[in-house]
């Protein structure tokens, strides 16, 4: 005790801390923090293991930060399909693209893949963004949202509003309505944007 009152009375704890500080942030100036984030970075893609992705043949990246993302999501032209199409007559219904730092993505197009893919939610789940997106937008109870026997028990309990026999039972309706936001829609575009949500919550809710 006797040593570290004397300790305390000779250097002011605060003092001591400031000196800490400026100790470490000469250590870690940004250069030094810059060089640790490139090393982590390297170290992650070299440990990455390889993915049977890799194989599968498919176009170039355009870069390694962006992969085809930049392709894929903002077109030149800002059409749909500017690359998609070429790549989809060059390597098939089923290729390889690069996502974001050197990732390896499956685009399938092939529509015998897709059933199996889609009838099978526990092999091929919804990744964590899609997951999160559907959750924002949907909320949690909704269908896109539920997973495995949930989904099952929600999509057997609405199909039976939209089989064949019910939905042509819907065609006089939906003709009716059409005419009705139509005529509305001759009042201008500014005001047919309620009346098409009201009608079409009412549509929704009919016979359900």
């Amino acid at each position: 005790m006797t040593s570290l009152s004397s300790f305390q009375s000779k250097v002011d704890i605060g003092t001591l801390f400031e000196r800490l500080l400026a100790c470490i942030g000469g250590i870690l100036s940004g250069p030094t923090v810059f060089g640790g984030l490139v090393a982590l970075i390297a170290l992650r893609l070299a440990l990455r293991p390889k993915s049977i992705l890799q194989d599968i043949d498919g176009p170039p990246a355009e870069s390694w930060l962006y992969g085809n993302m930049l392709q894929l999501m903002f077109p030149p032209s800002g059409s749909f399909g500017t690359y998609d199409f070429p790549w989809q007559e060059r390597y098939g219904f089923l290729y390889r693209f690069k996502g974001c730092f050197g990732e390896n993505r499956l685009m399938v197009s092939d529509a015998t893949a897709l059933h199996h893919m889609l009838h099978n939610p526990t092999l091929f789940m919804h990744g964590p963004v899609i997951d999160n997106a559907s959750h924002l937008v949907h909320g949690s109870k909704a269908i896109v949202t539920y997973h495995d026997h949930n989904h099952k028990r929600l999509r057997s309990v609405l199909n039976t509003g939209f089989t064949a026999g019910v939905v042509r039972g819907y065609e006089p309706l939906i003709r009716e309505r059409a005419r009705i936001i139509g005529r509305r829609g001759r009042h201008g575009a500014t005001s047919t944007l309620p009346p098409l949500v009201t009608e079409g919550r009412r549509l929704s809710h009919h016979r359900l």
